[in-house]
């Protein structure tokens, strides 16, 4: 039997593969994992850097003139999503916000609560408030902006990574024999 690798996002699957040829269900996958991981930190570097471009559109500029203000007095110069750094920090640094390893299975990404709210985007009508340094501010709606993704290139390199494990396995259980 090979090995299947799904990857889901919020609930959206964003990538399922069976690899036939793999037979790794009684290899300790956590090495691959790890891998993976730093792979995955890389791409949301790229994430961050461009604004949201690397798995899609630009993310869309702040909506609250108000949290726009306070923002840039208590964080100048930082860009989208950026502000106190908690959030980009928990997907781009090992180790993650959220890092479990099993020998068979892994999860990664943020522990960062209000991700999913930038994540998913908030419809217009529906109010939300937070506090910004020491100030309340009250948004109507939050757009979308798609902190995780997998495009044609992650894809392709996480298939050459477990492709590269693979082979590495075969090889060192080929020499123990």
């Amino acid at each position: 039997m090979g090995i299947r690798l799904h990857i889901s996002i919020e609930g959206q699957t964003e990538f399922d593969a069976t690899m036939a040829r793999f037979d790794l269900d009684k290899r300790d996958l956590t090495m691959l994992w790890h891998s993976l991981a730093n792979s995955f930190a890389f791409y949301e570097r790229q994430q961050f850097a461009s604004q949201g471009q690397t798995f899609g559109d630009r993310w869309l500029p702040l909506q609250s003139v108000r949290y726009a203000a306070i923002k840039a007095e208590i964080y100048p110069g930082k860009p989208l999503m950026e502000a106190s750094g908690s959030l980009k920090r928990s997907l781009t640094s090992r180790p993650l916000g959220v890092e479990r390893f099993g020998r068979r299975q892994a999860e990664f990404g943020t522990n960062v609560f209000y991700a999913r709210f930038h994540h998913r985007g908030i419809p217009k009508g529906t109010k939300m408030s937070f506090k910004v340094g020491d100030q309340w501010v009250t948004i109507n709606g939050l757009p979308k902006r798609p902190l995780i993704g997998m495009n044609q290139s992650m894809r392709t390199s996480w298939r050459k990574k477990i492709q590269r494990f693979y082979v590495r396995n075969e090889i060192t259980k080929g020499e123990e024999l």
